[in-house]
């Protein structure tokens, strides 16, 4: 009886062992770090929703049309029961400028049109003798 004693106490410090690893493992894993709004989103046919922060009378609510390259950003205001459109912004241009800095130093809350994007991307190309 007292064999089985010893092997039953060495088992269950093994399993001891094993699951402290794994604790230990687990709390220092580095984990990449995500947003809010990819815990609560859906997805079809090229287009994303996102739901973003949530206050008493607002939610956010992020499209993204992965197809036309756009992304859509409404604001849904509980009280008035009304979906309004925030920002529309399209992207294709943006993924193509190559080292520029849009940063306004007399507003940081100001970034460059679509138009201007393209702009930018036109004369980048031209400069390397492929025009658009």
């Amino acid at each position: 009886m007292r064999e089985r004693a010893r092997w039953i106490m060495a088992a269950l410090s093994a399993a001891a062992v094993v699951l402290a690893a794994f604790l230990i493992v687990g709390h220092f894993r580095a984990e990449p770090p995500y947003a809010f709004a990819q815990s609560e989103g859906v997805s079809a046919n090229y287009v994303i929703a996102l739901l973003g922060p949530k206050t008493e009378d607002q939610a956010q609510l992020f499209v993204i049309d992965t197809k036309a390259q756009t992304i859509l950003v409404y604001e849904y205001i509980v009280s008035r029961r009304d979906l309004v459109l925030r920002v529309a912004r399209s992207y294709k241009n943006d993924r193509d400028v190559e080292d520029r800095n849009f940063y306004n130093l007399s507003s940081p809350y100001v970034g460059p049109s679509v138009n201007d994007v393209q702009k930018v991307v036109v004369d980048q190309l031209r400069s390397r003798g492929g025009g658009r």
